[in-house]
């Protein structure tokens, strides 16, 4: 369980070390995601280890935050991720349907400087914050490598802009 100082913490990664498990989740990398000259987003990742191997890290908890550039309606935001969920996953998109309304907890609609911080606890839990207040938690099977691998794994759409986000 994530204390308030910890989220705090958590939230302000970028310039501060900080303390969620035994180990100090430090500051790794950051990267802004385009798509063709429109900003989307920043992204910094903040975990135990420099650089950051996503699939050496499994089951251990990191921090992503997103920082938004422009808006985003929640729709938007749960199409794109069950989209690239199911991509990853070699899944059909019809498997994540139940996770519709979870992640529409998770990512409301968004404006330009919204800051939406994903933690990834375990392989199969997260909490997310939306501006430092807890949107939502959600407990899926395998969502740390389904979810997070969007902009962590070696499959993502962006792979330079990953390499350097876990700091590589």
């Amino acid at each position: 369980m994530l204390s308030i100082f910890a989220l705090a913490s958590v939230l302000a990664c970028m310039n501060t070390p900080i303390t969620i498990t035994a180990t100090p989740l430090l500051p790794v990398g950051k990267a802004r995601f385009n798509k063709a000259f429109i900003s989307l987003y920043d992204a910094s990742l903040c975990a135990n280890s420099t650089p950051f191997y996503f699939e050496d890290n499994k089951s251990k908890t990191f921090a992503l935050s997103l920082e938004y550039r422009r808006g985003f309606t929640s729709e938007q935001l749960v199409k794109a991720t069950i989209i690239e969920m199911a991509r990853l996953s070699n899944r059909k998109k019809s498997e994540f349907e139940t996770l519709k309304t979870p992640l529409a907890e998770c990512f409301p609609t968004v404006k330009k400087g919204d800051n939406i911080t994903g933690v990834s606890i375990d392989a199969n839990s997260a909490k997310f914050y939306l501006n430092a207040n807890l949107s939502c938690e959600i407990e899926w099977e395998n969502f740390q490598n389904d979810f997070f691998g969007i902009w962590l794994s070696n499959d993502t759409r962006s792979p330079k802009k990953s390499r350097r986000l876990r700091g590589l």
